[in-house]
């Protein structure tokens, strides 16, 4: 079910035909999703310094379904660790920006 090699996409940003809203969505912020196995180990990869902030975090449930969609975890980025290709790794257990 989960997707082995998961990609993040734009979910309220108004990119989508049919917007969705998650709250108080900031029009100046980027939103975007994927869809993950908390038992896999991910790696998170970009360019560095090409946008002003970025906090990534993970979150169980669904939004409006009962029991709601909590946090797990969240770390902004300057907080992680990563290496030479900008990369950091989430999962397995883990938590955020091991490497």
């Amino acid at each position: 079910m989960f997707p082995q090699a998961p990609q993040l996409c734009a979910i309220a940003n108004g990119s989508r035909a049919a917007r969705i809203c998650i709250g108080s969505d900031n029009p100046d912020n980027l939103y975007e999703n994927a869809v993950i196995n908390g038992r896999r180990e991910y790696v998170v990869h970009g360019v560095r310094g090409t946008v002003a902030y970025l906090g990534l975090g993970t979150q169980s449930g669904a939004y409006g379904a009962k029991g709601g969609l909590a946090t797990v975890d969240f770390a902004e980025a300057e907080t992680l660790q990563y290496d030479d290709e900008a990369r950091t790794w989430l999962g397995g257990g883990r938590g955020w920006g091991w490497g």
